[in-house]
């Protein structure tokens, strides 16, 4: 069950402070006015990027590190668009000062610190959010539907693949370990998350990778038994060009979640006793992040303390699985 808060915001405007300056940060401002919320603050390590930045999106409070913002801004919520290495450490600020947090996947780094921002969030009595777009999709109630009727028969495999050529660059945050940075924590926290939401957590797991000279891992497979004998095989890289697609399968026929997976345009079910495939319009208008800022925004006004469509159990149930894969392939990211 959702705990909640006893009171209720219905009709209120809904103010945003940003963390971070990067291209996530300029979606994310676009994105949150679209859906109605007003962004008022701007928060970098340096006054100048700030002030560039709310320049350029026209945001009228400007703070020159992330704990000034997390500590003074008048906002109701943040948005955390920081390096990976960060989020621990900012979303715990904003927590601390009742700031309804939403914070760009991972949520952090490893699940002890996953369960302590839970556990901060809670006692605040404080929404948090893992910014996990997918699970926000218009495709997924759709994929649930199918698969709650039995179309393709009780999932026995799922395949999820998701890449991009990343030229390797010691100070990219891509490959930099001080900041979070390797295939799996960037890309493969969507193949997990597909995997864990149809399947459930794993009973094991065989992880095999490439690591970059930084000592991260520049790509990853992983393969998994989940319950009543289900297969999960997955994998990410910095290395390849390869589809970001997802395939769904039972007895009885096939779902294909087209690329990108993760926000699908379009699915397209193959079962045995239909001749022809059949396609599944998922498309939808807009940057496809105002699905996760309606929902944030309806937790927030119904004064609930998590999303049921990314719980926090979730959240600590795939930081624990990563952190087992990260284990296997040998990367312990720095303190």
């Amino acid at each position: 069950m959702t705990d909640t808060k006893p009171a209720s915001r219905e009709d209120e405007l809904i103010t945003w402070g940003i963390l971070g300056t990067g291209s996530m940060a300029g979606r994310m401002v676009s994105c949150i006015r679209a859906m109605g919320g007003e962004v008022v603050a701007i928060g970098s390590r340096a006054k100048n990027s700030a002030q560039r930045f709310a320049n350029e999106h026209n945001i009228g409070q400007t703070y020159d590190s992330y704990a000034a913002l997390a500590r003074e801004a008048d906002v109701d919520a943040v948005y955390i668009a920081t390096t990976n290495d960060q989020h621990f450490q900012n979303a715990m600020a904003c927590l601390q000062h009742g700031r309804a947090v939403l914070c760009e996947k991972p949520l952090t780094i490893t699940v002890e610190q996953t369960q302590a921002l839970i556990d901060a969030a809670r006692s605040a009595r404080v929404l948090l959010v893992e910014a996990m777009w997918m699970r926000f999709q218009p495709f997924v109630p759709l994929l649930d539907k199918l698969i709650d009727e039995d179309t393709i028969g009780p999932v026995n495999l799922l395949e999820a693949h998701f890449s991009f050529p990343i030229q390797e660059a010691p100070e990219s945050r891509w490959y930099d370990p001080k900041l979070g940075g390797g295939s799996l924590l960037d890309l493969g926290v969507y193949p997990l998350t597909l995997a864990h939401y149809i399947l459930g957590a794993p009973q094991t797991s065989v992880a095999v990778a490439t690591l970059a000279s930084t000592g991260v891992d520049s790509q990853c497979a992983v393969s998994s038994t989940h319950a009543l004998g289900a297969v999960s095989t997955l994998s990410c890289s910095f290395s390849v060009a390869g589809a970001a697609e997802a395939m769904i399968a039972g007895e009885r026929g096939r779902i294909r979640l087209t690329s990108p997976f993760f926000h699908c345009p379009k699915m397209v079910l193959e079962t045995a006793s239909v001749d022809a495939p059949r396609s599944i319009d998922t498309e939808y208008h807009g940057d496809g992040l105002e699905c996760e800022i309606a929902e944030f925004h309806r937790c927030l006004r119904e004064s609930l303390l998590e999303s049921p469509l990314m719980p926090h159990a979730d959240s600590v149930a795939i930081a624990s699985w990563r952190m087992s894969i990260l284990e296997q392939i040998g990367i312990r990211y720095p303190a």
